[in-house]
């Protein structure tokens, strides 16, 4: 009998591991956690976009000024400080900008300005004659305004160009 016993038991123990697994139970997830750290740095960048300054044809017989203008489209950073300067192009000489030729060794002196009055020359030493400005959301703009004198020396026939540098300090 003893063994009949010991074989009831063992059925009782049976079922009760079988129910274990067959009912139902919540499931139990482990979780653990850890920081992530996220980070950016916004470096002060710049673009300039110029125009072209077309000053089309000289009338230097009346004595009159050929007045013209250009947009320079500056687009930084937002809350970036910046100087916009203005070399003396590719044939300046004794500091006053020419127009040279294109087939000939001829020139035709002009003047950039940062201000509609034309008193203002533009150029390229910060704090003395560039033009500064501090970037927002949207692009700033500024007009340049050229001049060649009707002081200037009569221009032979030709059409006459030059290249101006355009230099965004940040």
């Amino acid at each position: 009998m003893r063994n009949a016993s010991l074989a009831y038991r063992a059925v009782p123990i049976g079922l009760g591991i079988a129910a274990t697994f067959c009912l139902p139970q919540a499931a139990h997830a482990a979780s653990t956690s850890g920081l992530m750290p996220v980070s950016a740095l916004s470096l002060a960048a710049c673009v300039v976009v110029p125009t072209p300054m077309v000053f089309g044809t000289l009338s230097q017989l009346d004595g009159n000024p050929n007045d013209s203008s250009a947009l320079v489209t500056v687009t930084c950073t937002p809350g970036t400080t910046f100087d916009v300067g203005m070399n003396d192009g590719l044939y300046a000489s004794g500091g006053v900008r020419r127009m040279k030729a294109l087939l000939t060794a001829d020139y035709v002196e002009y003047r950039l300005y940062s201000d509609a009055a034309r008193s203002v020359p533009w150029g390229n030493v910060i704090g003395t004659n560039t033009v500064s400005g501090t970037a927002g959301l949207l692009p700033s703009v500024m007009t340049v305004y050229g001049r060649v004198p009707g002081s200037a020396p009569l221009a032979p026939l030709g059409s006459y160009a030059d290249t101006v540098t355009v230099t965004v300090t940040f």
